[in-house]
């Protein structure tokens, strides 16, 4: 491909997403004016940009510039100058944060979910890399035949919860797709005999839904939490604080397990009961602000956000100890009294500080401010 391409193939993503260009162009800190010319390919990118797209547009290195890995040559791509430590090494390979880069590193059009907080996948681009179909009519065959075949093994639940969406085809319209979410991808990819699924299949099989998990969210193990925290370029005394804040939270719900709190539903309810308590905002209205979809809202908290968040958890855990809440409604008070005793500190802290304390800045974001 040739190098003034690769503007077109960011256009492109970015519309696949739903992201508006004034949207793109805030998150990555530059004006709408300064990205219509990176689109338009009148403006190159930095390395510390090309990190930022990469996690908005949630795509690979190589899927963001349209080019070949066997082939690849940073320098040729990103204007230079900028020696962060970040900027992959030429000639390597960055880390990937999405496991579906599995599939050759091929874009696969997706659709964001914001309600149950998931992506939806395209199955016709899944199965055409998967069997190296030349067209999408081929590929569109093949998830056919597919599908009569899990009928016929009695996969009829995962047929029911695949979704036909609206999305971009090659002419640049919208048309309704079959798509499948994250749990569903990884059981039909299983069933299709292919070479280029075989690797994936033994990934999947040795590391099992339960490390899947911990890639997208560190919190499920604070063991993995150490790895994943450092790959992803957190600082150290960050990392501390994190994993400390994931000790606070694990003995809070240990407490609220005893006190009869049981339900998925409640556990959240309580989270955000707490959240709302202290900060003013719910996970999802917290979550908005920072401009964060799948992510998880505590890996993009600033110290302080995470010592209010530890605060706030540590006290409801004493006072639901003191209390012994038989009901949710006493769990509530003793979540509501808890977050407040957080709120207080985060008031005093801003009216001595003079700034605020939830703040739009990520720790990825804070630590380009003060290099």
């Amino acid at each position: 491909m040739e190098e003034a391409s690769y503007p077109n193939n960011i256009a492109m993503i970015r519309r696949m997403r739903g992201l508006s260009q004034a949207y793109v162009a805030e998150s990555i800190g530059v004006s709408r004016p300064k990205y219509i010319e990176i689109e338009r390919g009148l403006k190159e990118l930095t390395v510390s940009q090309v990190n930022k797209l990469k996690e908005i547009l949630d795509v690979s290195f190589d899927d963001l510039l349209g080019i070949d890995s066997g082939e690849l040559d940073y320098h040729k791509f990103l204007k230079q100058g900028n020696s962060s430590s970040n900027a992959p090494a030429q000639g390597k390979h960055p880390d990937k944060k999405d496991t579906f880069k599995l599939f050759e590193d091929k874009l696969v059009r997706s659709v964001w979910d914001s309600k149950n907080e998931k992506w939806w996948f395209s199955i016709v681009d899944i199965i055409s890399i998967l069997t190296e179909q030349s067209n999408t009519r081929g590929a569109t065959l093949y998830w056919g035949k597919l599908k009569q075949r899990l009928k016929g093994e009695g996969a009829f639940q995962l047929l029911t919860n695949c979704q036909q969406l609206k999305m971009m085809a090659s002419d640049g319209k919208f048309y309704k797709t079959d798509a499948a979410d994250t749990e569903q991808v990884f059981r039909i990819i299983q069933s299709v005999p292919s070479k280029k699924a075989e690797p994936f299949k033994q990934w999947l099989a040795k590391v099992g839904s339960e490390r899947i998990d911990q890639m997208i969210d560190p919190e499920k193990s604070i063991q993995q939490s150490l790895i994943d925290y450092k790959r992803l370029g957190y600082t150290d005394d960050w990392i501390n604080l994190r994993l400390k804040s994931i000790e606070i939270r694990k003995d809070l719900t240990n407490e609220w397990n005893k006190h009869g709190v049981k339900t998925n539903q409640e556990y959240a309810t309580l989270t955000d009961i707490i959240l709302k308590t202290w900060s003013d905002k719910t996970t999802r209205e917290y979550k908005d602000y920072k401009g964060l979809k799948k992510e998880n809202l505590r890996d993009n908290m600033t110290n302080e956000e995470i010592v209010l968040g530890m605060l706030a958890e540590l006290s409801t855990t004493n006072i639901t100890k003191a209390r012994n809440p038989q009901t949710f409604s006493e769990n509530a008070s003793c979540a509501v009294t808890g977050g407040n005793i957080a709120k207080d500190a985060r008031e005093k802290l801003e009216m001595e500080t003079g700034r605020k304390v939830v703040s739009r800045i990520t720790p990825s974001k804070h630590r380009e401010l003060h290099e």
